[in-house]
C-alpha cells in the first residue's frame, strides 16, 4: 500500500525537479537517471532548443541535460575574433563530428547559418542528431551524413566506440594499450568520405563555409582530404588534442594540411594572441600527451591581421 501512495509522489517530484533549470541539481538527476535507467532516452524541453539524450552517454547527453547547450560559448568566441565581413559571407556550417546536434541545431535556428551539413559515423548519436533536427524543424536545414570524415573516399575504417561518452567515440588506428584503456573498446566499421567530396557533392564554395571539427584526434587524417576546400582558407575550427593526436598519428598530416593558413587562435587564451601557423609543434608542446587539450580558430593572415581585438 505504502508503494502505491507514495509513487504519485515520487513521480510529482520528478516532474518537478526535471522542469528546473539548475545545472547543478541537473547533474544529480542525470546521475540517478543514469545508474536507475542505463539505457533509456530522456527529452530535454526546458532550454531554449529541444534535445533527445540518452542515460548511457556521462559525456554529451549530460551536459545536454545538465545545461541545455555544449560549447555555444565556443562559437561566441570565434564571433569575437572574426571580422565582421568573414561572418557575414558565412552561409554553410559543416559540422564534422556532429554528435546530437549541439553546434549545427542553434546555430541554424538562430540564423548564423542559413543551413548546415552534419557528419557523424556512429548510429547511436546519428539516431539522436536526426531525431534532434526534426524536434527542431531544421530536416530542411540540415543534412546529415552518416560517414567519417577521412584522407580518402569510400574506405571502411573501425570506430572505437567509448562505452561512456559518445563524445569520444574515435577513429581506431592502434590497438595499443592507451592512456583510457582504448583496446578494451567495442569496435564497429564505418564508411569514409573527404571534407573535399563533401563541399564539391553541395555546390557550395568553400569561402562561404565555416568549418568546425571535432574526431578526437583524428583532425589531421580528416583534413589530408581537404586540399581544395582549404586552399581557399574558410574559418576553421577544431579541437587541437596532443594525445589523440599521438594515438591517431595524425599530427604531420594536420601540419601538412594547414599550410596554407596564416595563423592561428587559441579559444582558451583570454588574450586571443595570434600565433603563426608553424608555432603549432609548439603549442603541441605546450599542451604534452598528458591529455590536455585546446580548441583552435584557424584564419589565413589577411584576415588574422584584420580581426578585432579582444575586450
Amino acid at each position: 500500500m505504502l508503494k502505491y501512495l507514495l509513487h504519485p509522489l515520487f513521480a510529482a517530484t520528478a516532474y518537478a525537479l526535471l522542469k528546473l533549470r539548475n545545472p547543478k541539481l541537473r547533474g544529480y538527476l542525470f546521475a540517478f537517471l543514469r545508474r536507475r535507467y542505463p539505457d533509456r532516452f530522456l527529452c530535454v524541453d526546458q532550454f531554449d532548443y529541444p534535445y533527445v539524450v540518452h542515460t548511457s552517454d556521462n559525456g554529451t547527453s549530460r551536459e545536454v541535460f545538465r545545461s541545455g547547450q555544449l560549447d555555444l560559448e565556443k562559437f561566441a568566441r570565434v564571433m569575437e575574433l572574426l571580422p565582421p565581413e568573414i561572418l557575414t559571407n558565412r552561409r554553410v556550417l559543416l559540422d564534422i563530428g556532429a554528435n546530437l546536434g549541439t553546434i549545427c541545431i542553434p546555430l541554424v535556428a538562430a540564423e548564423h547559418f542559413k543551413r548546415a551539413i552534419a557528419v557523424e559515423p556512429d548510429p547511436l548519436n546519428l539516431r539522436l542528431l536526426r531525431t534532434n533536427i526534426a524536434f527542431n524543424e531544421l530536416h530542411d536545414r540540415i543534412d546529415v551524413l552518416n560517414r567519417a570524415v577521412a584522407e580518402t573516399d569510400d574506405r571502411t575504417l573501425s570506430l572505437e566506440r567509448s562505452p561512456v561518452n559518445t563524445g569520444d567515440h574515435r577513429i581506431s588506428v592502434s590497438t595499443e594499450p592507451g592512456q583510457q584503456r582504448e583496446e578494451e573498446r567495442d569496435r564497429i566499421e564505418v564508411k569514409s568520405i573527404t571534407i573535399d567530396a563533401i563541399v564539391k557533392a553541395d555546390a557550395t564554395n568553400a569561402d562561404k563555409m565555416l568549418i568546425w571539427m571535432d574526431v578526437q584526434g583524428y583532425e589531421g587524417w580528416a583534413l589530408a582530404g581537404a586540399p581544395q576546400t582549404l586552399a581557399q582558407t574558410p574559418p576553421l575550427v577544431l579541437e587541437f588534442w596532443p594525445y589523440g593526436m599521438q594515438r591517431a598519428g595524425s599530427f604531420d598530416a594536420m601540419l601538412q594540411a594547414l599550410k596554407p593558413y596564416g595563423c592561428f587562435v587559441d579559444l582558451a587564451d583570454a588574450n586571443a594572441v595570434r600565433r603563426g601557423i608553424d608555432e603549432l609543434p609548439a603549442l603541441y608542446r605546450e599542451i604534452g600527451e598528458s591529455g590536455d587539450y585546446t580548441d583552435l580558430l584557424l584564419m589565413p593572415v589577411m584576415h588574422a591581421d584584420a580581426a578585432p581585438p579582444t575586450k
